[in-house]
């Protein structure tokens, strides 16, 4: 073989490499499906992946199977917001198109919103207190689009309004403590919908996890017996019913301090 047929050879996998490289780095459309990031209060909102296509028109492909998007929020958590409170997210990657979508039934969604890719993206939710299941669309082109889902509890009572004064000799635990006993009588007002409300609770463990100069976070241990056990919302997150109560229910709380005051940021079930 001679010095010229070896140059051809190895310089047409060369050039493909090279091919490939360019369109990779010069091409519209991410190579992965990006994920939307949601915020409430600067803390991440869950998603769960729908149905969706990714992937190239002219190489064919598979799209990703997950079932009915009502289905999937309905299996999910609720993030607790107040009406008409806003939610911040981003998508990356320079969809063509976002669209969120808002699902009544299985079979029934409504556009909630749209925006172009240079739009501010916010959410805000509904002014009706009550649970509603949300999936965000991205769109690229006919086969490159996204579909991620979350469930809003919307209730006019959240952690907001919940602070007291201390001392700095306070016991960190103690003010912890405090503040999930006042965030936990605020669901016995008669106001609170009969699915979440509590006729009493016990606090059976504060711990810290984590401390600043403007925070502070812990874990609390705590029971709680509900107005009703059936499609009671403290059936939610983590614990166990034992006879007329909700047991072993651990929540994670964050608390923000300026001079003396301290207020609740967020609860969830970890960090």
């Amino acid at each position: 073989m001679s010095k010229h047929k070896k140059y051809i050879f190895v310089s047409i996998p060369l050039a493909l490499l090279i091919l490939a490289a360019f369109n990779i780095y010069n091409r519209e459309i991410p190579i992965s499906a990006p994920a939307p990031v949601l915020k409430y209060n600067d803390e991440k909102i869950k998603v769960s992946e729908g149905e969706h296509n990714w992937f190239d028109k002219n190489t064919g492909g598979n799209s990703f199977l997950a079932g009915s998007s009502y289905d999937i929020g309905e299996k999910m958590d609720s993030v607790v917001i107040e009406p008409e409170d806003k939610i911040v997210f981003d998508l990356k990657g320079n969809p063509k198109s976002i669209k969120v979508h808002l699902w009544t039934d299985y079979n029934r969604a409504t556009v909630y919103k749209s925006y172009t890719s240079s739009d501010v993206k916010e959410i805000i939710s509904p002014k009706t207190e009550g649970e509603y299941i949300l999936e965000i669309n991205g769109e690229w082109d006919e086969t490159h689009n996204t579909s991620h889902i979350f469930k809003l509890k919307v209730d006019k009572f959240t952690f907001k309004d919940i602070n007291l004064k201390a001392n700095s000799s306070t016991d960190s635990a103690e003010i912890c403590k405090k503040l999930f006993e006042k965030y936990l009588d605020s669901f016995k007002k008669d106001t609170i919908a009969k699915t979440l409300r509590i006729k009493k609770y016990t606090i059976d463990g504060v711990s810290k996890a984590e401390s600043n100069e403007s925070s502070l976070a812990f874990f609390v241990d705590y029971s709680v017996k509900p107005e009703t056990l059936i499609n009671s919302d403290w059936a939610a997150g983590n614990g166990e019913v034992k006879g007329l109560w909700f047991v072993n229910k651990t929540a994670y709380v964050t608390i923000e301090k300026s001079g003396d005051e301290y207020s609740i940021k967020s609860i969830g079930t970890g960090p």
